[in-house]
């Protein structure tokens, strides 16, 4: 699952505090046909880690730009 924001730096940012709440994440580029603006990185998480990964987009003020699942990965 593909978490897209603004930035890589919101990203990071996100990768951080996940990883304070012992949730795995990486930043990635985001693939060409999901991209709907921003820098074209984000975040990739489990499913059962989507509400978490809201919570802290909301919590550290970040703006989510889209969510979405991906056969290929």
């Amino acid at each position: 699952m593909f978490i897209q924001v603004q930035s890589m730096t919101e990203a990071v940012r996100m990768r951080k505090r996940l990883r304070g709440k012992g949730i795995q994440s990486a930043v990635v580029q985001t693939p060409p046909q999901y991209r709907r603006g921003g820098c074209g990185y984000s975040l990739q998480i489990s499913e059962k880690a989507l509400s978490a990964a809201e919570e802290a987009a909301r919590e550290i003020g970040v703006h989510i730009l889209g969510v979405f699942r991906s056969d290929f990965v």
